[in-house]
Formats: C-alpha cells, sequence, structure tokens
C-alpha cells in the first residue's frame, strides 16, 4: 500500500510505501510527526475509530448505490449469512472487486482527511484545510487470509477466492455469537487485505 500526503504540516507533498519495516528519518522540523500520526490515524481508523462502523456503512451504501454493475450484496446481509449459515458466498468479477476496493478505500482516504485528520492531532479542522490522504493500492490483492481472522468471542472466519468466487466462512464458533455489526467489520477485511 502506498500513501501520498499533501498539504500536512511542513509537507507540501511526500509519498510513502509501507513494508516490512518502514523508518522515516529527517531533520527537525520537516514533518516526520505529521506523517507518523496521519499514517497510524488511518491505520486504525477501521478498527478503533468508535464511528467506524457507521462510516463504513455510509461509503459502502455510497458506492453500492453508485455503481449498479458490481454484483455484491449489502455487507449486512453477508454478516447474517455467515452468522446464520455459516457462510456466505458469491460470484463477482474479480476486476470489479479491485475496482469496488480501490474506490473504497479511495472514499475512506477522503473521509480521514477531511473528518477525522483533526481528530488524530487534537486539533482544529482549519489547521487541516486542503490537507489530503490519497491510498494507492497494488492490482492484485485476491489472496485468501492468511489465517483465520478471529474475536474475543472465540469466533474465527476465513475470506477465500476461488475463480470468481468469494466465500467468507465461519470456522470456529464461540461461546456467544458475536454481534453482525462485529462481523460487517470483519467482511471488510476483503476490501482491505
Amino acid at each position: 500500500m502506498k500513501f501520498i500526503f499533501k498539504n500536512l504540516g511542513p509537507i507540501h507533498e511526500a509519498e510513502l510505501e509501507l513494508g516490512d519495516l518502514t523508518i522515516l528519518a529527517g531533520r527537525n522540523n520537516t514533518g516526520k510527526t505529521y506523517v507518523a500520526y496521519a499514517l497510524h490515524g488511518f491505520l486504525v481508523l477501521w478498527r478503533g475509530w468508535p464511528q467506524f462502523p457507521q462510516f463504513l456503512r455510509d461509503v459502502l451504501q455510497k458506492y453500492l448505490s453508485f455503481d449498479k454493475s458490481l454484483n455484491v450484496p449489502t455487507m449486512e446481509k453477508l454478516a447474517k449469512a455467515v452468522l446464520q449459515e455459516g457462510q456466505a458466498k458469491w460470484v463477482i468479477e474479480r476486476e470489479e472487486l479491485n475496482r469496488a476496493r480501490k474506490t473504497f478505500l479511495r472514499e475512506m482516504a477522503l473521509a480521514f482527511s477531511t473528518g477525522a485528520l483533526p481528530q488524530v492531532f487534537s486539533a482544529p479542522p482549519e489547521d487541516f484545510e486542503g490537507a489530503l490522504l490519497e491510498v494507492l493500492v497494488e492490482e492484485t490483492f485476491f489472496q485468501d487470509t492468511p489465517g483465520p481472522i478471529r474475536l474475543p468471542t472465540g469466533d474465527e472466519f476465513t475470506i477465500t477466492y476461488s475463480g470468481s468466487e468469494v466465500c467468507t466462512r465461519r470456522v470456529s464458533i464461540g461461546k456467544e455469537v458475536p454481534p453482525p455489526e462485529v462481523v460487517t467489520l470483519i467482511l471488510s477485511d476483503l476490501y482491505l487485505t
């Protein structure tokens, strides 16, 4: 994943691609802290931001209503199917899914830039007028989850791809049923991993 920062503190424009180990180095007051805070804020956004479930729902509904050719049921319907039936499958063209992922991340980065960035820095919104974070992703990302996604409830989920079929499975059932909102967040990994 590559990040582009524009008009962020002293940074006019900077590009950063994350690797296994990424080190930010430079002179004092050149924007390293701005980049680190913004990057951290964005990366924890979809897991730690309290408003994320509603934010995710809004972005997905906006995109899915915009692109009628995308043959994906809503994340809420998929979450219910996974919880009730143990899995949810659908068929989609990989090119469309990749386009949907890029659009989703672009929308999320834009919303982060205009809404959440001031919160990350605990600063007034006018301090970040014109600031922008862009996210660029590789062309192909269609890989099975490296292992199950585990919840504190004991539930485990996987996302697998077989040709044009995408399958999300609940592979282990915990003591209590996780709320559909939590499963919706897990399904968002389809777009983010």
